[in-house]
């Protein structure tokens, strides 16, 4: 089976502070996802996604 590359680019027409927001949160980061998130907010703590 021969391989590639794939590359993404996405652009986020938002703040820094709002974009960390959408990532660390995890009701935000579930809505961007459209999946379940799980993830504590204690360093080494839990993230799943």
């Amino acid at each position: 089976m021969n391989t590639g590359v794939i590359n993404l680019s996405v652009t986020f027409e938002c703040s820094t502070h709002r974009f960390y927001d959408l990532l660390m949160d995890e009701k935000l980061h579930s809505i961007v996802t459209g999946g379940l998130v799980e993830m504590s907010n204690e360093i080494g703590g839990v993230f799943s996604i």
